[in-house]
């Protein structure tokens, strides 16, 4: 494992030979040749987990309170221990993080998926690793309670699959989303996520931003939203109560949002709901404008596979790119001047993408609206998911 300490020892014959295994994002576990596994233990300070470990690691520590990437860890997680309906971990440890880390999004989201296929039973207590102040030390930081010389052998450890071992980023079946759905809600009180009424007028929550990725014309969307169905505003964040966000999502049957980690909630909607995703200008690097629709395995080689809302197999997820330079405002100056005519395709470094982190966007109210004047008539007509799909807006 990349680090300090030791946090598995597997035990194979001395002639045998293997590549280091990358068990997440993260770290990898190396084999180890012993001619006497009892000895070698014997041998070094060390001390052995038993009972059953879950093995879950952020995957992107750089952005800890991105709720946006829970889902990755979370979803995966769920579906494991659905698949080995015996395995009720004695503990999870819970690497690259910090307490303050577990937001109320992620403690409710966490509950539901370690829960496994007994949601009655006591959860597992986290182990953390000790807590640095710096997120490259955090990273490679001791467990809590471990020495840094000391060896952690773990009898028997699970760990979801990850996108680098071509695994999934979300939920292995439409099966795992739908139950996992059902359970929020029961968590909540609210009635079973059933589809919407095709002939109710459409309920759009609208997901606004106030600090960056602003929609400058914002009054001139609203206006045309009113005038399809009720519109509702929010800015769910980090610290929102997670029984406002679920009264949101269950009574929403249209969710215009601009990308955000907040659309992280999105699969949680009833059937039959609408995503549109407004994308802002040269928004692609490693296909990061598609990430709450579908999976992307391998990195920049863009193998797509089924991710986020498209697993769950009944909602609808559209998206509107901005394309001109006139509908990007950069926040800082300076980004204007280095990457304001650089077309999409020259867009491809972390420099650029940070970027279009901190930018507003004016909208083509227009173009939105033929968006979904044409998909509400389609579904409310009764077209599938794949009927009234559409292909993802260029870059």
């Amino acid at each position: 494992m990349d680090g300090p300490f030791p946090i598995g020892c597997r035990w194979r014959d001395a002639q045998s030979q293997q590549d280091p295994w990358k068990m997440s994002k993260n770290h990898h576990l190396q084999t180890l040749h012993v001619l006497d596994a009892l000895a070698f233990v014997q041998s070094v300070q060390a001390r052995v987990l038993p009972g059953n470990t879950l093995f879950m690691d952020f995957p992107y520590f750089l952005h800890p309170m991105a709720i946006g990437h829970w889902p990755e860890v979370l979803f995966p997680a769920f579906s494991s221990l659905q698949l080995q309906p015996g395995f009720r971990p004695a503990r999870v440890l819970l690497m690259s993080l910090k307490r303050t880390h577990l937001m109320a999004w992620a403690r409710t989201f966490m509950g539901v998926a370690l829960s496994g296929t007994q949601p009655t039973d006591d959860l597992a207590p986290i182990v953390f690793q000790s807590e640095s102040d710096s997120v490259w030390h955090q990273i490679l930081s001791s467990l809590e309670g471990l020495e840094e010389s000391e060896w952690l052998c773990i009898s028997k450890l699970l760990v979801p699959l990850e996108m680098d071992l071509d695994g999934r980023r979300t939920f292995f079946s439409q099966a795992d989303g739908h139950l996992f759905r059902q359970r929020l809600y029961a968590q909540f009180g609210l009635k079973p996520p059933t589809p919407h009424s095709r002939h109710a007028v459409p309920n759009i929550t609208l997901h606004r931003k106030t600090s960056n990725r602003r929609i400058l014309n914002l009054e001139e969307l609203v206006a045309m939203l009113r005038t399809l169905g009720h519109v509702n505003m929010v800015e769910h964040s980090n610290d929102t109560p997670m029984a406002e966000q679920m009264r949101s999502v269950a009574s929403t049957s249209v969710l215009v949002s601009v990308h955000t980690s907040a659309l992280a909630i999105a699969p949680m909607l009833r059937p039959g709901s609408i995503v549109v995703e407004l994308l802002q200008r040269n928004w692609r690097y490693q296909h990061l404008d598609e990430s709450f629709k579908v999976r992307v395995v391998g990195g920049l080689v863009g193998v797509m596979g089924e991710a986020q809302t498209e697993v769950m197999g009944d909602i609808h997820h559209f998206a509107w790119r901005a394309t001109q330079p006139n509908q990007t405002v950069y926040l800082n100056p300076r980004d204007a001047v280095r990457f304001g005519n650089w077309t999409t395709e020259m867009c491809d470094t972390e420099e650029c993408v940070e970027a279009h982190t901190t930018v507003d966007v004016v909208v083509d109210v227009e173009a939105v609206r033929q968006l979904l004047t044409d998909r509400l008539a389609l579904i409310q007509a009764g077209a599938s998911v794949e009927e009234a799909s559409l292909p993802w807006p260029q870059r």
